[in-house]
């Protein structure tokens, strides 16, 4: 749990990649460059927090490749950065977010990791990443591997029902 007094945390995506975020991603090991994405709806059946299912589907229906990475968000009152484990399309060499926001934001700093994939463990959970946190210039929580459960139909459940698989 990261203290800040009673004032929340509210992170939002970082306006450029400042000192501060290529110092955790040095500390975090990653190694490529963040690229700034935006949503691209390509199927309006895909859902806010389930980017790998998203990509999965989005996968399986064009063929084209998933690049796995973290999203980085940061609040800078607190020193506070944070990457979540995020899927990607890549759409000829360019990445594609194609998974909706369910904050608003307009866009969001990614960062490819070709270290880490998840894996599909059934077809209701994954075996993914914790996100990775920095508090005023050190990682306090780093990551490790975690069970996903999505406890709703799945996209593939979901086109069977409406017969568009």
């Amino acid at each position: 749990m990261i203290d800040t007094g009673s004032r929340p945390l509210i992170p939002t995506t970082p306006r450029k990649v400042s000192k501060s975020i290529r110092r955790f991603l040095a500390a975090a090991r990653l190694r490529e460059t963040p690229i700034r994405l935006r949503f691209t709806e390509t199927a309006p059946e895909y859902e806010a927090l389930y980017c790998l299912d998203n990509c999965e589907a989005e996968s399986d229906r064009t063929g084209q490749e998933i690049v796995y990475g973290w999203v980085l968000w940061e609040d800078r009152r607190f020193g506070f950065i944070e990457a979540e484990f995020h899927a990607v399309m890549r759409h000829g060499n360019t990445l594609v977010d194609i998974t909706p926001r369910r904050d608003g934001e307009a866009t969001v700093l990614f960062v490819p990791d070709a270290q880490r994939a998840p894996t599909r463990l059934d077809p209701r959970s994954w075996k993914s990443f914790t996100n990775i946190k920095w508090l005023n210039g050190r990682i306090v929580e780093p990551t490790e591997a975690i069970v996903i459960q999505n406890a709703g139909a799945t996209i593939k459940e979901k086109r069977r029902r409406e017969g568009s698989l």
